[in-house]
């Protein structure tokens, strides 16, 4: 039997080689030899062998869990070269990759809208930041600001203004 030429011996002549030549790379799945590898697979230089992606991943380098893209329904989480089915605390989605929030947001929608903040801060929704202090018209309700009745210029409460705006 005359086996593939990429194959250095095989079984029955067939395409299914059990060592490939020098320059020829064995599938790990098919057994198959091939020149280089196939999308989704990275070559392990000790054995000679392409070595298919763990899904989720599907591509990947250095090792065949280290994700570079995803299969779908999974984002990648870059920093950690891994593929997520969920968006974890402190990072947000961005165009299939998730990204850590900036401080001093906790949480966040994107880089530059916050849903809640580190300690110290204050979380001003209408604007989606973190802040020092409550900006004049809002009063401090725990970790957030909330506005001042719209006759106060500032307030301790929703219902006690330390200072009215003009013609109040």
């Amino acid at each position: 039997f005359k086996c593939s030429s990429a194959c250095q011996s095989c079984h029955d002549g067939s395409d299914y080689c059990d060592e490939c030549n020098s320059s020829y790379y064995r599938m790990e799945d098919t057994f198959i030899c091939v020149s280089e590898c196939p999308v989704g697979y990275i070559i392990d230089n000790n054995t000679k062998k392409c070595l298919k992606c763990i899904s989720p991943c599907n591509t990947c380098k250095e090792s065949t869990s280290k994700c570079i893209t995803c299969v779908s329904g999974y984002n990648l989480m870059e920093s950690l070269n891994t593929c997520l089915d969920y968006t974890p605390e402190n990072y947000y989605l961005d165009n299939d990759t998730y990204l850590k929030c900036e401080s001093p947001c906790k949480d966040c929608l994107n880089k530059q809208k916050c849903i809640s903040c580190i300690d110290d801060f204050l979380y001003l929704p209408e604007i989606g930041s973190c802040l020092k202090d409550c900006p004049e018209g809002y009063y401090k309700d725990g970790q957030v600001c909330l506005k001042c009745d719209n006759t106060c210029k500032m307030c301790l409460s929703i219902t006690y203004c330390t200072q009215c705006n003009a013609g109040y």
